[in-house]
């Protein structure tokens, strides 16, 4: 029977003219398959995902109809299910078995987007993660899914990392694991939040796709962290899905895992959200309902070994309020185990502790404001005025509104001001800009963090590169944060080098109006090129629309006022 397909199969090629076949290699179908994008050149350079061994897609089809045998149809099922279509051709993958294991392992009714929220304590997960969920009804916990990640290696230093990340050298590859594995770690470890959105793609369209995942496995394809990440090379999965979306030509130039969402919502693609919680959120959400009293009393339970049940038992507040306390140190002994692997003297006796779960809500949909923007304004520097333009390829800071779910952190990637009073100069560049502000929360307390790297001026006024790392705890709630940085920076180029204490308020006066005020002390020295050893600022923001905000800044010795556009 394999001869007899094998023999109908090759001879069946002479019936196709040359004309055909490249009016096929040259279809947008044909293409998006081998990922070859607006400009025809294909995004995978790794020759084993080639029969050929070339990404030239006319060579590729060709070589496909003259080496029809069933090697080569069960290790590119994807091109040949679509040869059978287009040429009319009865191709069977009954006899491959790894391919049909493949396809009932990842067999689903239907199938979701999955956005991981950002995780402020790694730099790698400073953008948030998605990935494809196939979703099987009747076992949604050990649903396959479908991610595209890099090899990043253990240990690299944080420069290397991001010059790495921005120019391409990484490799990633597509990867098929269990949802449970994702949860796990995502949700469990790294107390993310999961945000679940439901895709339109039909039962066939998932079909097709699953058989490219196929194909891609172990397959190298360069990784870079703003155009080539894990949300845009799903794209090309969606696109093989469902033919003339042509998702991947809807991509900025940069373009990070939240924009995709968007990107897919403006296409119909999707149909419903959900959020999964992450232990940690649920916890603060919960200890946020308790009063003053009620807040002492289990950071007092929480923080000493004592008989808790007795000790709640005889607390003269609502069960309300004690099931509560209840819930919320279950929560903290679980959250101790999970991310810190670690648990008290007392976590059985805890984990014995009855208690109904809180009902809590969380938004569904994950809100972040737009990522890119320019700024105009005006600037008075030392009694000098100057018009200021400032571009912001992408950028989120702690000064967007307060019900942004990244308000505790700021990015920017390669923002440049301009000013100009005779001609236009560089002002300042952030190459990468990065500061997590995570508050203290009572179940456990990361260290806020930020780093700098880029050009700005020093104490003589000149432009110089500047490169700034410092840690340290920030307090609040969701209306302020207060924060102690200890950094060291440095202008390399001018050999000065200092230590500084940087201090701040953050405070959000409405839903629109934000103040913020910090402090620089220089307290350690070398060079005579370091910035001023004392500096004090205020930024007031007012936010005309979601998109729109005024902004007035004032310095030790300038002021500015702008008005930024975010898009």
């Amino acid at each position: 029977m394999l001869l007899k397909l094998f023999l109908f199969l090759s001879f069946a090629t002479i019936f196709l003219n040359a004309g055909q076949i490249e009016e096929v290699a040259n279809s947008k179908e044909w293409k998006v398959l081998l990922h070859v994008d607006e400009n025809n050149i294909s995004q995978i350079q790794d020759k084993n995902f080639y029969l050929s061994e070339q990404s030239n897609p006319v060579i590729e089809l060709r070589t496909l109809l003259d080496n029809m045998n069933c090697q080569n149809i069960c290790k590119f099922p994807a091109r040949y299910n679509f040869i059978s279509k287009k040429f009319n051709r009865n191709i069977s993958f009954s006899h491959c078995s790894t391919l049909n294991t493949f396809l009932i392992d990842t067999e689903s009714d239907d199938s979701s987007i999955v956005f991981a929220a950002p995780y402020l304590e790694s730099p790698v997960s400073y953008f948030g993660h998605t990935f494809i969920k196939l979703n099987k009804q009747d076992d949604l916990f050990f649903s396959e899914t479908i991610s595209y990640s890099a090899k990043i290696p253990e240990n690299i230093p944080i420069w290397k990392l991001a010059q790495d990340g921005i120019m391409g050298g990484f490799q990633g590859k597509y990867v098929v694991s269990p949802y449970f594995k994702l949860y796990e770690g995502y949700n469990a470890i790294e107390q993310r939040n999961l945000y679940e959105y439901k895709l339109t793609l039909e039962k066939d369209e998932l079909y097709k796709m699953r058989l490219h995942v196929y194909e891609l496995l172990d397959i190298n394809v360069p990784y870079e962290f703003f155009n080539k990440n894990c949300s845009s090379e799903l794209f090309w999965l969606l696109d093989n899905a469902r033919p003339g979306l042509n998702l991947h030509e809807k991509l900025n130039a940069y373009t990070i895992p939240f924009d995709t969402i968007e990107i897919l919502k403006s296409n119909q693609l999707i149909v419903s959200s959900q959020v999964y919680p992450s232990l940690n959120s649920r916890l603060h959400k919960i200890y946020n309902q308790l009063s003053d009293e009620e807040k002492n009393i289990f950071l007092d339970l929480k923080q000493h070994d004592v008989d808790k049940k007795t000790q709640i038992d005889k607390l003269d507040i609502s069960l309300v309020s004690k099931n509560k306390i209840i819930e919320l140190l279950n929560g903290y002994h679980d959250l101790m185990f999970k991310k810190f692997n670690t648990y008290q003297s007392d976590f059985r006796e805890v984990k014995n502790l009855r208690f109904t779960e809180s009902d809590i809500y969380l938004d569904s949909e994950y809100h972040q404001s737009k990522p890119h923007g320019i700024e105009f304004g005006i600037l008075n520097d030392n009694q000098r005025i100057y018009q200021t333009f400032e571009f912001k390829p992408i950028f989120f800071d702690r000064y967007e509104s307060y019900t942004n779910n990244i308000n505790e952190s700021t990015l920017q990637f390669f923002n440049f001001e301009l000013i100009h009073d005779d001609n236009w100069m560089l002002n300042r560049l952030n190459l990468l800009k990065i500061e997590s502000h995570t508050k203290q929360k009572p179940f456990y307390a990361p260290l806020s963090w930020r780093m700098v790297v880029g050009m700005d001026r020093n104490i003589n006024k000149n432009i110089s590169p500047l490169i700034e790392f410092g840690v340290g705890p920030t307090y609040g709630n969701d209306n302020f944060a207060l924060f102690f940085i200890g950094q060291a920076s440095t202008y390399p180029l001018d050999n000065t080098f200092g230590l500084q204490g940087v201090y701040g308020l953050s405070v959000w006066m409405t839903n629109n109006i934000h103040l913020n005020v910090d402090f620089k002390n220089t307290f350690i020295h070398a060079g005579n090129d370091i910035n001023d050893e004392k500096a004090a600022n205020l930024l007031f923001k007012y936010s005309i629309s979601s998109n729109i905000k005024l902004k007035k800044y004032l310095g030790s010795d300038s002021w500015q006022l702008a008005i930024e556009k975010k898009f």
